[in-house]
Protein backbone atom coordinates (compact mmCIF):
# COMPACT_ATOMS: atom_id res chain seq x y z
CA UNK A 1 0.00 0.00 0.00
CA UNK A 2 1.33 3.44 -0.86
CA UNK A 3 1.58 6.53 1.29
CA UNK A 4 -2.16 6.89 1.54
CA UNK A 5 -2.07 10.41 2.95
CA UNK A 6 -1.78 13.85 1.35
CA UNK A 7 1.71 14.97 0.38
CA UNK A 8 3.78 16.17 3.37
CA UNK A 9 5.04 19.75 3.18
CA UNK A 10 8.61 18.47 3.06
CA UNK A 11 8.32 17.28 -0.54
CA UNK A 12 7.34 20.76 -1.73
CA UNK A 13 10.57 22.29 -0.41
CA UNK A 14 13.75 22.96 -2.38
CA UNK A 15 16.90 20.83 -2.59
CA UNK A 16 15.04 17.54 -2.55
CA UNK A 17 16.44 14.66 -4.53
CA UNK A 18 13.70 12.95 -6.53
CA UNK A 19 13.90 9.41 -7.84
CA UNK A 20 12.75 8.36 -11.29
CA UNK A 21 9.79 5.99 -10.92
CA UNK A 22 11.29 3.51 -13.38
CA UNK A 23 14.18 2.90 -10.95
CA UNK A 24 11.93 2.06 -8.03
CA UNK A 25 12.67 -1.31 -6.50
CA UNK A 26 16.23 -1.55 -7.84
CA UNK A 27 18.05 -3.11 -4.91
CA UNK A 28 21.62 -2.41 -3.93
CA UNK A 29 23.28 -5.25 -2.11
CA UNK A 30 25.47 -3.47 0.42
CA UNK A 31 23.76 -5.05 3.44
CA UNK A 32 25.84 -7.69 5.18
CA UNK A 33 24.57 -11.21 5.82
CA UNK A 34 24.21 -10.29 9.50
CA UNK A 35 21.97 -7.32 8.61
CA UNK A 36 19.85 -9.44 6.28
CA UNK A 37 19.38 -12.20 8.87
CA UNK A 38 18.33 -9.60 11.44
CA UNK A 39 15.76 -8.24 9.00
CA UNK A 40 14.34 -11.73 8.39
CA UNK A 41 13.69 -12.10 12.12
CA UNK A 42 12.60 -8.54 12.89
CA UNK A 43 10.54 -7.40 9.90
CA UNK A 44 7.15 -8.61 8.76
CA UNK A 45 4.59 -8.48 5.98
CA UNK A 46 1.25 -7.15 7.29
CA UNK A 47 -1.98 -8.33 5.69
CA UNK A 48 -4.93 -6.20 6.76
CA UNK A 49 -7.95 -8.15 5.53
CA UNK A 50 -10.37 -5.59 6.97
CA UNK A 51 -9.54 -2.96 4.37
CA UNK A 52 -7.79 -5.24 1.86
CA UNK A 53 -4.40 -3.56 2.31
CA UNK A 54 -0.85 -4.77 2.82
CA UNK A 55 2.37 -3.24 4.05
CA UNK A 56 5.56 -3.68 6.04
CA UNK A 57 6.28 -3.58 9.75
CA UNK A 58 9.08 -4.29 12.20
CA UNK A 59 9.63 -5.48 15.76
CA UNK A 60 11.53 -3.14 18.03
CA UNK A 61 12.36 -2.57 21.68
CA UNK A 62 11.34 0.99 22.69
CA UNK A 63 10.99 3.07 25.89
CA UNK A 64 7.43 4.05 26.76
CA UNK A 65 7.82 6.12 29.94
CA UNK A 66 9.19 9.64 30.48
CA UNK A 67 12.37 8.51 32.23
CA UNK A 68 13.03 6.10 29.31
CA UNK A 69 14.20 3.28 31.55
CA UNK A 70 11.27 0.94 30.93
CA UNK A 71 11.24 -0.79 27.56
CA UNK A 72 8.53 -2.58 25.66
CA UNK A 73 8.63 -5.02 22.74
CA UNK A 74 6.38 -3.68 19.98
CA UNK A 75 5.29 -3.98 16.37
CA UNK A 76 5.58 -0.67 14.51
CA UNK A 77 4.06 0.21 11.14
CA UNK A 78 2.20 3.05 9.38
CA UNK A 79 -1.31 4.03 10.42
CA UNK A 80 -2.42 3.73 6.81
CA UNK A 81 -1.30 0.08 6.93
CA UNK A 82 -2.90 -0.70 10.31
CA UNK A 83 -5.53 1.96 10.87
CA UNK A 84 -6.66 3.34 14.23
CA UNK A 85 -9.96 1.48 14.12
CA UNK A 86 -8.12 -1.84 13.64
CA UNK A 87 -5.48 -1.13 16.30
CA UNK A 88 -8.15 -0.27 18.88
CA UNK A 89 -10.39 -3.22 17.99
CA UNK A 90 -10.60 -6.85 19.10
CA UNK A 91 -9.71 -8.20 15.66
CA UNK A 92 -6.77 -10.35 14.64
CA UNK A 93 -3.79 -9.11 12.64
CA UNK A 94 -2.19 -11.46 10.14
CA UNK A 95 1.61 -11.22 9.74
CA UNK A 96 4.26 -13.06 7.81
CA UNK A 97 7.54 -13.29 9.72
CA UNK A 98 10.43 -15.12 8.07
CA UNK A 99 7.90 -16.58 5.61
CA UNK A 100 5.80 -18.04 8.46
CA UNK A 101 2.29 -16.80 9.15
CA UNK A 102 1.52 -15.41 12.59
CA UNK A 103 -1.73 -14.15 14.08
CA UNK A 104 -1.65 -11.31 16.62
CA UNK A 105 -4.86 -11.32 18.62
CA UNK A 106 -6.07 -7.88 19.69
CA UNK A 107 -8.55 -9.48 22.08
CA UNK A 108 -5.69 -9.83 24.52
CA UNK A 109 -4.86 -6.95 26.87
CA UNK A 110 -1.90 -5.15 25.36
CA UNK A 111 -0.69 -1.55 25.05
CA UNK A 112 -1.50 0.08 21.71
CA UNK A 113 -0.94 3.45 20.09
CA UNK A 114 -2.00 4.93 16.77
CA UNK A 115 -1.95 8.40 15.25
CA UNK A 116 -3.14 9.49 11.80
CA UNK A 117 -1.22 12.77 11.76
CA UNK A 118 2.19 11.16 12.35
CA UNK A 119 1.01 8.08 10.43
CA UNK A 120 2.15 5.37 12.83
CA UNK A 121 0.61 2.45 14.70
CA UNK A 122 2.34 0.59 17.51
CA UNK A 123 1.19 -2.59 19.28
CA UNK A 124 2.74 -4.33 22.29
CA UNK A 125 4.05 -7.82 21.55
CA UNK A 126 3.43 -10.40 24.28
CA UNK A 127 5.42 -13.52 25.16
CA UNK A 128 2.73 -15.79 23.75
CA UNK A 129 3.10 -14.08 20.36
CA UNK A 130 6.42 -15.94 20.11
CA UNK A 131 8.37 -13.11 18.50
CA UNK A 132 11.91 -13.74 19.68
CA UNK A 133 14.09 -11.01 18.16
CA UNK A 134 13.80 -7.24 18.10
CA UNK A 135 15.62 -4.30 16.59
CA UNK A 136 17.45 -1.96 18.98
CA UNK A 137 17.38 1.83 18.72
CA UNK A 138 20.29 3.94 17.55
CA UNK A 139 22.00 5.46 20.62
CA UNK A 140 21.27 9.05 19.57
CA UNK A 141 17.51 8.33 19.48
CA UNK A 142 17.41 8.23 23.28
CA UNK A 143 19.47 11.38 23.77
CA UNK A 144 17.14 14.36 24.27
CA UNK A 145 19.97 16.81 23.59
CA UNK A 146 20.50 15.54 20.05
CA UNK A 147 18.05 16.53 17.32
CA UNK A 148 17.25 14.84 14.04
CA UNK A 149 19.58 17.08 12.00
CA UNK A 150 22.52 14.82 12.89
CA UNK A 151 21.10 12.29 10.43
CA UNK A 152 21.36 14.56 7.39
CA UNK A 153 23.37 12.74 4.68
CA UNK A 154 23.45 9.67 6.91
CA UNK A 155 23.97 6.33 5.13
CA UNK A 156 20.90 4.18 5.71
CA UNK A 157 19.36 0.87 4.68
CA UNK A 158 15.65 0.19 4.40
CA UNK A 159 14.34 -3.34 4.97
CA UNK A 160 10.75 -3.78 3.77
CA UNK A 161 8.40 -5.69 1.52
CA UNK A 162 9.16 -4.96 -2.12
CA UNK A 163 7.10 -6.50 -4.89
CA UNK A 164 5.55 -9.11 -2.52
CA UNK A 165 8.98 -10.19 -1.22
CA UNK A 166 11.33 -9.03 1.50
CA UNK A 167 13.90 -6.63 0.08
CA UNK A 168 16.40 -3.99 1.06
CA UNK A 169 18.12 -0.97 -0.40
CA UNK A 170 20.79 1.42 0.85
CA UNK A 171 20.79 5.18 0.34
CA UNK A 172 21.02 8.58 2.02
CA UNK A 173 18.83 10.89 4.06
CA UNK A 174 19.10 14.05 1.97
CA UNK A 175 16.49 16.40 3.42
CA UNK A 176 15.03 16.86 6.91
CA UNK A 177 12.02 18.80 8.13
CA UNK A 178 11.35 18.27 11.85
CA UNK A 179 10.04 14.71 12.27
CA UNK A 180 10.10 13.85 8.55
CA UNK A 181 12.92 13.20 6.10
CA UNK A 182 13.45 12.48 2.41
CA UNK A 183 15.56 9.45 1.52
CA UNK A 184 16.72 8.13 -1.83
CA UNK A 185 16.28 4.39 -1.23
CA UNK A 186 14.12 2.79 -3.90
CA UNK A 187 10.89 1.23 -2.64
CA UNK A 188 7.56 -0.29 -3.63
CA UNK A 189 4.09 0.73 -2.37
CA UNK A 190 4.09 -2.21 0.11
CA UNK A 191 7.28 -0.83 1.68
CA UNK A 192 5.24 1.56 3.87
CA UNK A 193 6.06 0.74 7.50
CA UNK A 194 9.51 -0.63 6.63
CA UNK A 195 12.36 -0.15 9.08
CA UNK A 196 15.19 2.31 8.30
CA UNK A 197 18.47 1.57 10.04
CA UNK A 198 21.80 3.35 10.42
CA UNK A 199 24.04 1.62 7.90
CA UNK A 200 27.00 1.84 10.27
CA UNK A 201 25.48 -0.19 13.08
CA UNK A 202 22.11 -1.70 11.95
CA UNK A 203 20.24 0.23 14.67
CA UNK A 204 16.84 1.82 14.04
CA UNK A 205 16.56 5.52 13.25
CA UNK A 206 13.26 5.71 11.35
CA UNK A 207 10.33 4.21 9.48
CA UNK A 208 9.43 4.52 5.81
CA UNK A 209 6.06 6.30 5.46
CA UNK A 210 5.53 6.05 1.76
CA UNK A 211 6.45 6.96 -1.77
CA UNK A 212 4.76 10.13 -3.00
CA UNK A 213 4.28 10.84 -6.68
CA UNK A 214 5.54 14.35 -7.42
CA UNK A 215 4.70 14.11 -11.10
CA UNK A 216 4.26 11.29 -13.60
CA UNK A 217 8.01 10.67 -13.82
CA UNK A 218 9.24 11.24 -10.27
CA UNK A 219 8.76 9.54 -6.93
CA UNK A 220 9.83 10.99 -3.57
CA UNK A 221 10.32 8.73 -0.55
CA UNK A 222 9.40 10.06 2.90
CA UNK A 223 10.32 8.63 6.29
CA UNK A 224 9.61 9.56 9.90
CA UNK A 225 12.20 9.52 12.65
CA UNK A 226 11.60 6.85 15.30
CA UNK A 227 12.49 9.44 17.95
CA UNK A 228 9.33 11.41 17.16
CA UNK A 229 7.15 8.29 17.29
CA UNK A 230 8.59 7.43 20.71
CA UNK A 231 8.07 10.95 22.02
CA UNK A 232 4.44 10.79 20.95
CA UNK A 233 4.02 7.39 22.63
CA UNK A 234 5.60 8.67 25.85
CA UNK A 235 3.16 11.59 25.84
CA UNK A 236 0.39 8.99 26.26
CA UNK A 237 -1.99 10.84 23.95
CA UNK A 238 -3.15 7.81 22.00
CA UNK A 239 -2.72 4.84 24.33
CA UNK A 240 -5.73 2.56 23.98
CA UNK A 241 -5.69 1.88 27.72
CA UNK A 242 -6.26 5.58 28.42
CA UNK A 243 -9.05 5.61 25.85
CA UNK A 244 -10.65 2.55 27.49
CA UNK A 245 -10.48 4.22 30.90
CA UNK A 246 -12.14 7.34 29.55
CA UNK A 247 -14.85 5.29 27.84
CA UNK A 248 -15.44 3.40 31.08
CA UNK A 249 -15.69 6.66 33.04
CA UNK A 250 -18.08 8.11 30.44
CA UNK A 251 -20.16 4.93 30.61
CA UNK A 252 -20.37 5.04 34.40
CA UNK A 253 -21.23 8.74 34.37
CA UNK A 254 -23.95 8.05 31.81
CA UNK A 255 -25.42 5.22 33.90
CA UNK A 256 -25.42 7.40 37.02
CA UNK A 257 -27.16 10.20 35.12
CA UNK A 258 -29.78 7.81 33.74
CA UNK A 259 -30.34 6.36 37.21
CA UNK A 260 -30.80 9.85 38.66
CA UNK A 261 -33.31 10.75 35.97
CA UNK A 262 -35.22 7.50 36.49
CA UNK A 263 -35.30 8.07 40.25
CA UNK A 264 -36.55 11.63 39.84
CA UNK A 265 -39.21 10.56 37.35
CA UNK A 266 -40.47 7.87 39.68
CA UNK A 267 -40.22 9.87 42.92
CA UNK A 268 -43.25 11.33 44.68
CA UNK A 269 -43.91 15.05 44.53
CA UNK A 270 -43.78 15.84 48.24
CA UNK A 271 -45.21 19.32 47.78
CA UNK A 272 -48.39 17.93 46.22
CA UNK A 273 -48.86 15.63 49.21
CA UNK A 274 -48.51 18.53 51.62
CA UNK A 275 -51.02 20.54 49.64
CA UNK A 276 -53.52 17.66 49.69
CA UNK A 277 -53.17 17.23 53.49
CA UNK A 278 -53.82 20.92 54.08
CA UNK A 279 -57.21 20.51 52.43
Amino acid sequence: MGAGNSKPDIIEKNNIKKESSDKRGTMNDDATIEYIQKAKDCTCYIINENNNSTGSGFFCKIPYTKNKNLFLNVLITCEHVLTEDIVFSNDNIKLKVNDKEKIISLEKERKRWSNKELDYSCIEILKEDNILKYYQLDDDVLNDEINNDIYLNKNIIIFAIMNKKRGHCDGLINNIDKSLFIHDCNTYPESSGGVIVNKNNNLVIGMHKGDYKVDKNTITNVGIFIKDIIEHIISGKSNVNDIKKQKTKDYIDERITKADIKYLNNSIDVSSLLNSNSD
